[in-house]
């Protein structure tokens, strides 16, 4: 039976490094990065769990369904509420993981929304080398060390790259509370907002 969890466990951290950030190194500098990221803009995607509650429903658990979409709702709401609250580094939307093709590949905007009323951003043209993606997932390698984390990574015209070390890239989002699951996405956005202008600091503070 631990032989079976073990490969469980293998093959959803390899699912996730594929579906969540190219093994590809972005090729250009972190100094880079942080300019194009404050100058542009970070795309939040946030995960609908359709499948998966789709799923219930046609089984019949309906109750099991409509308890997981309200999770989902009260997940959703306490990441945009905390974007308001704490994070000033750059522009940011969000946009629903059912609509990922269309936003990512496809570049339909009009999909995006802001987190103070949700209402559609009139369609725009991001610059080359603007956008960056911030998205729930598990830590590429280690698959049960954290239930999620939020993993940033490179939009580039040949699709997603990870970024270099020196670049924050991967957050926690559990509670520091002992024993609690829950998430905490006032601190982890506090945290990303804090630590990007810090890089920021460092790479100015050298140009000097």
């Amino acid at each position: 039976m631990r032989i079976y969890s073990i490969f469980f466990y293998f093959l959803l951290s390899m699912t996730v490094m594929s579906e969540g950030v190219s093994q590809e190194l972005s090729s250009i500098p972190a100094e880079i990065h942080i300019e194009n990221l404050k100058s542009g803009v970070l795309l939040i995607k946030l995960n609908t769990q359709s499948r998966r509650i789709n799923a219930r429903i046609k089984a019949g658990k309906i109750e099991k369904a409509e308890k997981l979409r309200k999770e989902v709702e009260k997940e959703h709401k306490e990441i945009m509420a905390a974007f308001e609250k704490h994070y000033e580094f750059s522009d940011y939307y969000f946009f629903y993981s059912d609509d990922s093709d269309a936003v990512l590949m496809d570049k339909d905007y009009s999909l995006l929304f802001t987190s103070a009323d949700r209402k559609s951003v009139i369609p725009v043209e991001f610059a080359e080398n603007s956008r960056y993606l911030l998205m729930l997932g598990l830590h590429p390698g280690f698959p049960s060390a954290d239930k999620y984390h939020l993993l940033l990574s490179h939009l580039s015209e040949k699709g997603r790259r990870k970024l270099p070390r020196s670049m924050p890239r991967s957050f926690h989002t559990r509670s520091s509370k002992l024993f609690c699951n829950n998430y905490d996405f006032d601190k982890a956005i506090r945290r990303i907002n804090e630590r990007l202008q810090k890089v920021d600091i460092f790479y100015r503070d050298i140009q000097k």
